[in-house]
């Protein structure tokens, strides 16, 4: 009877050698039908459903959600208020405009409401406050009460803002997402350590903005001011306690911070952590528009909707693969402004200091957002990017083209047509570029490389695998320089394409054996590797150095990818285990036929598929030789 200790005993030291021992390129579905091929009747299927898409999809643009935000757009016409550090604690007390001394729930004052459908003009409407939290007032235009807000929007709003999220921070509201990310928000003027969320009816499409002059006293900056750290949000377009609108709030409370942290950062740094803040609390903006057209320069802010999404991804990257909350944390502190805050955190933190160097992983991570590829700079896990669709694409050679790209912006071009190939790159000798191949195939995989450029920004990468162990490869165009010509050009020809030559394992040498004093077994393959139509033969020879014959349990195992069947069934792991109960003759070298079959056609290629095997005592389980018979192949 067998011994089902010794039995587990060797399943689990199988599966430890293949852990640490074997890198398999198959997938798991694909393992499976490798498996099914080792039958009786090998038929191994043809085609198989790719795990990657290949092809560039006509990206179906989804309706727009997200954040509308006026900020950065009032700064840009308008100005940003810069307050005296000699008189920015002082109160104002020269107006009768801002909140009294003893605000409380249902207390009213006239507030500056702005229209901004043209140059910004205010009205003085009179608000109150509805609602109160540790850190904020919920204030409400008069007119808009229970038409546009209700208490129960207030409730949800403050729960929200002090105490719960959606997103990965469920017992975190949006005042201490933002805080302990950005930092802390200004309270120079009123000095209560609350904020005032204005809603009211806004006359643009908008749903939310900061303004900056209410950091000064009223009638000391170009505008009139409100004289307190306020929010506005619109309450005509979109339920203000929903979802959606209040991860605007969490935005627009990020420019907020981001004006007492750093007064003039960039804008683009600035919306894209405004960005960020929406995914902290778990409804970030939709990512579209950008992957549609990513030949977009990510420094410079024109308030587009793929503006959003392009520092939304940037930001969202930089949290993810340099150190998240603390990262964020200490870039917003960071005086330097744009990309030089960005290397002086890189620097400091003891990254690379080249804002390109970064910038390019992105633009690979953007396309392939796959993190399990290399060390994982090539992807997110924080959220699912849809497809980015490649400017151009090619499928017959040669090739040659003249195209540009722009200042820290991406061309992705698609080369297929099942054959190797040459890529030549030479960009403009005035800028600096960015040049990876993306080899992908949906059984192999993906395989990165960089393309290493000259001064005069010239480089080629020969890619022998495409056409057989890939599908296709992706160029990655990328401009990383602040200035000079944009345009580039790139070619594209055929590589003669190399056929493997299968090396035969070697015959077994009588001096010195392969055995030694121990009953012992040996797995050997006529090749290392198969193609369609080769033979394929795996034989089990035997050693019993005994005088006696020996009853035996052989057992033979196929593993791929963490998938084991069994010999002779070739039953399933999870089905239970298979063996062949032999006798072994005494002192005799005897061998057993395995598998004999013609390889079939199929699609792409593995390494490293193995057989293992091992003999137990029949009776007492006592497992012989102490090591695993081995024998691996390759399939292309």
């Amino acid at each position: 009877m067998k011994n089902t200790l010794f039995v587990t005993f060797f399943i689990v030291s199988a599966l430890i050698f293949i852990s640490v021992g074997i890198v398999s390129t198959a997938t798991a579905d694909e393992s499976q039908w490798i498996a099914d091929g080792f039958s009786a009747s090998p038929e191994i299927p043809t085609s198989n459903e790719s795990r990657i898409s290949m092809k560039s999809p006509e990206i179906q643009e989804p309706m727009m959600k997200g954040s509308q935000c006026s900020t950065i757009r009032l700064q840009e016409l308008y100005g940003k208020y810069i307050p005296s550090p000699d008189t920015r604690d002082l109160p104002c007390d020269h107006t009768p405009v801002g909140p009294p001394t003893d605000v409380q729930v249902g207390s009213q004052w006239e507030w500056y409401i702005w229209r901004l459908n043209g140059y910004p003009e205010a009205d003085l409407k009179t608000c109150t406050v509805r609602g109160s939290s540790e850190h904020a007032w919920v204030v409400v235009e008069d007119t808009q009460w229970n038409v546009n807000v209700t208490q129960t929007d207030v409730d949800v709003i403050l729960s929200f803002f002090e105490n719960e999220s959606i997103g990965l921070f469920p017992d975190q509201g949006i005042w201490d997402l933002n805080t302990t990310h950005f930092g802390m928000p200004p309270d120079h003027l009123d000095q209560d350590g609350k904020i005032y969320i204005v809603f009211y009816d806004f006359d643009v499409s908008s749903d939310g903005y900061f303004w900056s002059f209410d950091q000064g006293c009223d009638g000391d900056g170009a505008f009139a001011s409100n004289e307190c750290d306020a929010l506005y949000m619109n309450c005509s377009d979109h339920s203000p306690s929903g979802e959606y609108m209040v991860s605007v709030l969490a935005h627009e409370f990020e420019h907020l911070i981001h004006y007492e942290q750093d007064i003039n950062e960039a804008a683009w740094v600035d919306e894209g952590c405004a960005e960020l803040a929406m995914w902290l609390f778990g409804n970030p903006d939709t990512i579209s528009m950008f992957n549609n057209n990513p030949d977009n320069n990510l420094t410079v802010w024109n308030g587009d909707w793929a503006d959003y999404i392009k520092t939304y991804l940037w930001m969202l990257y930089f949290y993810e693969n340099n150190g998240g909350r603390d990262a964020v944390l200490d870039l917003v502190a960071e005086p330097a402004n744009g990309i030089t805050g960005f290397e002086n955190f890189y620097g400091d933190h003891g990254f690379n200091p080249d804002f390109a160097f970064h910038f390019a992983l992105w633009t690979v991570a953007n396309f392939l957002d796959d993190p399990d590829v290399g060390t994982g700079d090539y992807g997110y896990t924080g959220d699912e990017l849809p497809p980015f669709r490649a400017v151009s694409e090619h499928d017959t050679y040669p090739v040659n083209e003249s195209a540009t790209v722009n200042h820290w912006a991406t061309d992705y071009v698609r080369f297929t047509g099942g054959v190797p190939l040459k890529i030549q790159f030479d960009g403009d000798d005035t800028t600096q570029f960015a040049v990876w191949a993306l080899e992908r195939d949906p059984i192999t995989g993906t395989r990165v490389s960089r393309v290493d450029l000259d001064s005069a920004q010239t480089g080629d990468i020969d890619l022998p695998d495409v056409g057989t162990v890939y599908e296709e490869v992706v160029m990655v165009f990328a401009g990383t320089a602040n200035a000079g010509s944009i345009s580039y050009t790139y070619s594209a020809t055929e590589l003669p394409l190399q056929t493997p030559t299968p090396t035969l394992t070697p015959a077994p040498t009588p001096t010195p054996p392969w055995h030694g004093d121990d009953p012992a077994m040996r797995l050997v393959l006529n090749s290392e590797i198969y193609s369609s139509g080769d033979e394929f033969i795996l034989d089990a020879q035997f050693w019993n150095p005994e005088t006696d014959p020996l009853h035996v349990d052989t057992f033979i195992v196929l593993a791929v990818l963490g998938n084991y069947w069994f010999w002779p069934s070739w039953i399933h792991l999870d089905d239970g285990f298979d063996s062949r109960d032999m006798t072994l003759p005494a002192q005799v070298e005897s061998e057993e036929n395995i598998l004999t079959f013609i390889w079939p056609s199929h699609t792409g290629a593995a390494s490293e598929l193995c057989f293992l095997g091992v003999i137990l005592d029949h009776e007492t389980g006592f497992w012989y030789g102490g090591t695993l018979a081995e024998a691996c192949f390759d399939y292309q």
